[in-house]
Protein backbone atom coordinates (compact mmCIF):
# COMPACT_ATOMS: atom_id res chain seq x y z
CA UNK A 1 0.00 0.00 0.00
CA UNK A 2 2.98 2.28 -0.45
CA UNK A 3 1.36 3.90 -3.48
CA UNK A 4 1.61 7.43 -4.81
CA UNK A 5 -1.90 7.38 -6.25
CA UNK A 6 -4.59 7.83 -3.60
CA UNK A 7 -7.08 5.49 -5.33
CA UNK A 8 -4.71 2.51 -5.14
CA UNK A 9 -3.92 3.20 -1.50
CA UNK A 10 -7.61 3.37 -0.54
CA UNK A 11 -8.43 0.28 -2.59
CA UNK A 12 -5.55 -1.61 -0.92
CA UNK A 13 -6.83 -0.63 2.52
CA UNK A 14 -10.34 -1.71 1.50
CA UNK A 15 -9.11 -5.13 0.33
CA UNK A 16 -6.95 -5.63 3.41
CA UNK A 17 -9.81 -4.77 5.76
CA UNK A 18 -12.23 -7.01 3.85
CA UNK A 19 -9.90 -10.00 4.11
CA UNK A 20 -9.10 -9.30 7.77
CA UNK A 21 -12.74 -8.94 8.79
CA UNK A 22 -13.78 -12.07 6.89
CA UNK A 23 -10.99 -14.06 8.56
CA UNK A 24 -12.05 -12.84 12.01
CA UNK A 25 -15.70 -13.67 11.30
CA UNK A 26 -14.88 -17.12 9.90
CA UNK A 27 -12.64 -18.11 12.80
CA UNK A 28 -14.47 -16.52 15.71
CA UNK A 29 -18.02 -15.40 14.97
CA UNK A 30 -19.15 -18.16 12.62
CA UNK A 31 -17.72 -20.99 14.73
CA UNK A 32 -19.30 -19.57 17.86
CA UNK A 33 -22.67 -19.20 16.14
CA UNK A 34 -22.48 -22.78 14.82
CA UNK A 35 -21.73 -24.03 18.34
CA UNK A 36 -24.88 -22.29 19.58
CA UNK A 37 -27.25 -22.67 16.61
CA UNK A 38 -25.63 -25.54 14.68
CA UNK A 39 -27.07 -28.97 13.92
CA UNK A 40 -28.11 -31.23 16.76
CA UNK A 41 -29.74 -34.68 17.02
CA UNK A 42 -33.08 -33.33 15.79
CA UNK A 43 -31.59 -32.10 12.50
CA UNK A 44 -32.39 -34.41 9.56
CA UNK A 45 -29.52 -36.61 8.38
CA UNK A 46 -29.46 -35.09 4.89
CA UNK A 47 -28.65 -31.69 6.42
CA UNK A 48 -25.87 -33.21 8.53
CA UNK A 49 -24.22 -34.89 5.52
CA UNK A 50 -20.69 -33.41 5.68
CA UNK A 51 -20.28 -33.88 9.42
CA UNK A 52 -21.83 -37.36 9.38
CA UNK A 53 -19.46 -38.46 6.60
CA UNK A 54 -16.46 -37.15 8.53
CA UNK A 55 -17.70 -38.93 11.66
CA UNK A 56 -18.14 -42.22 9.80
CA UNK A 57 -14.67 -42.00 8.28
CA UNK A 58 -13.14 -41.30 11.71
CA UNK A 59 -15.08 -44.19 13.23
CA UNK A 60 -13.94 -46.60 10.50
CA UNK A 61 -10.34 -45.48 10.94
CA UNK A 62 -10.50 -45.97 14.72
CA UNK A 63 -12.16 -49.36 14.32
CA UNK A 64 -9.56 -50.52 11.81
CA UNK A 65 -6.83 -49.59 14.26
CA UNK A 66 -8.46 -51.19 17.30
CA UNK A 67 -10.42 -54.07 15.79
CA UNK A 68 -7.85 -55.48 13.36
CA UNK A 69 -5.14 -56.32 15.86
CA UNK A 70 -5.98 -58.71 18.72
CA UNK A 71 -4.84 -57.51 22.10
CA UNK A 72 -3.12 -59.91 24.51
CA UNK A 73 -3.88 -62.85 22.24
CA UNK A 74 -7.62 -62.26 22.46
CA UNK A 75 -9.63 -61.53 19.37
CA UNK A 76 -12.12 -58.66 19.49
CA UNK A 77 -15.61 -59.75 18.49
CA UNK A 78 -18.21 -57.14 17.67
CA UNK A 79 -21.78 -57.85 18.70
Amino acid sequence: MACQIQFFHKFGVFLLMTVAMSWVWANLGFMASMAVFGPDDKTPAWLQFPSSMIGRMAQKKACQKDCSSPQNGLEVVSV
